[in-house]
């Protein structure tokens, strides 16, 4: 939108303030603007509140200058009773224009422009015009501002037509495949919500999933009863390729929490691996699916046995920036080829899942009652597994070094 300005002002002033108006808007329509971006940029553009209602059940919105919801004041919206065709008309102090589509008024769009900010000095309005010469507008609003007002309800109604519901996508997995998609652009992904029941603001929580046995039938006992997910709020799934992804509208559920046990659940899920988004407006939900995936990364490969792996993206902090090393680096590094030669060990759990154990626990008993084992069979294991590493586990430096290789392995062998 600053753009937009700032190429509005280097125009050449030969050509009027009318022909930059229409210019402004006319890109915003080329651009794809939304109801929401073309209702901030015109009251950027009038320095003064712009407001804009679908009649028709859509939007109704309101922005200030500083693209803010102002306050509200006690006048209504204004009604499309007595508007003239296609022109701009004062109403209520405010500086009113229909929104028309093949003939019928089908939305509003308004300025709010007080007769000081179109009195003298610095207060002026957006041209600068130290007063409005009346007109439609009376006496604070002169023919720019009317030119400006019906510029934007041309532009509202190619805007408002591109985001009518009828055009909302079927709930399913493909909606849910668009709703994450990095390429969906916010009105698409907006009827994509209205698609799947979602009010734009409503809080979603992404899961990122992985399982040794049939994807759609753990993410059905996720949701369910004594699943992880099981929660009374709607859940929404589908599989994306090699991942399941779970939608659960709220927060994330209290079996995913961080004080969550999760080997007191359906024995089905048993090496389940999950990745957990953060809490974000459902418009947002494709940033929880990504951070989501990142976690599941951290969580590494399913397993057909032992407790299932929950990894909640908002607890792994300076660890995220380990994703970032690169590919090369780490299928060069000693102490990550020995790590991933422990998951050909032979034994149930492997070594591997051994190591993460000890690595994740506070004592060898609390590993060992986490893999379900004899402490002292698991005190064996790490005796085996020193040996390939080349290094002690009984040290905090020793730990951390199979800790970080621990997880660069996970991250480099799961995308």
């Amino acid at each position: 939108m600053r753009g937009l300005l700032s190429r509005l002002s280097e125009l050449d002033a030969g050509m009027g303030d009318a022909v930059r108006i229409i210019a402004f808007f006319d890109e915003l329509v080329s651009r794809g603007a939304s109801p929401d971006m073309l209702v901030r940029s015109a009251a950027a553009l009038a320095e003064c509140p712009v407001g804009l209602v679908d009649l028709r059940g859509g939007p109704r919105l309101r922005y200030g200058p500083d693209g803010e919801v102002p306050p509200e004041d006690d006048r209504p919206d204004p009604a499309p009773t007595g508007l003239p065709a296609a022109s701009a008309v004062c109403v209520d102090g405010r500086l009113v224009g229909p929104v028309l589509r093949d003939g019928a008024v089908t939305g509003l769009v308004w300025l709010e422009r007080t007769a000081m900010s179109a009195g003298t000095g610095e207060d002026a309005g957006w041209n600068g015009d130290a007063g409005g010469n009346g007109g439609a507008g009376g006496d604070a609003y002169g023919p720019d501002e009317e030119l400006l007002v019906e510029r934007l309800a041309h532009a509202a109604a190619v805007v408002l037509e591109r985001v009518r519901p009828r055009t909302a996508a079927p709930a399913g997995p493909a909606s849910l495949a668009a709703l994450v998609a990095r390429s969906t652009g916010d009105e698409e992904r907006a009827t994509t919500l209205r698609g799947l029941g979602l009010a734009a603001e409503r809080t979603v929580t992404l899961l990122a999933v992985r399982s040794a046995g049939p994807l759609p039938e753990t993410l059905t006992r996720l949701a369910g009863p004594g699943g992880l997910a099981g929660s009374s709020a709607p859940c929404r799934s589908t599989v994306l390729g090699d991942v399941g992804l779970l939608l659960v509208t709220g927060a994330a559920p209290a079996g995913l929490g961080p004080d969550a046990d999760p080997g007191c659940v359906d024995p089905a899920l048993a090496g389940v691996r999950i990745g957990v988004g953060p809490a974000v407006p459902a418009l947002r939900a494709h940033e929880s699916w990504a951070a989501a995936r990142l976690a599941l990364r951290f969580a590494g490969p399913p397993e057909a046995s032992g407790p299932p792996v929950v990894v909640r993206h908002d607890g792994l902090g300076a660890l995220a920036l380990l994703a970032r090393v690169p590919a090369g680096l780490v299928a060069a590094d000693a102490d990550v080829a020995a790590v991933a030669r422990l998951a050909d060990t032979a034994g149930a759990p492997s070594d591997l899942t051994v190591l993460a154990a000890v690595c994740g626990a506070a004592s060898l008993r609390e590993a060992a009652a986490g893999l379900h084992l004899h402490h002292s069979s698991v005190a064996h294991r790490v005796r085996r597994i020193e040996r390939s590493l080349g290094y002690a586990l009984d040290s905090p430096d020793g730990r951390t070094r199979a800790r970080v290789a621990l997880l660069l392995h996970r991250l480099h062998g799961t995308s």
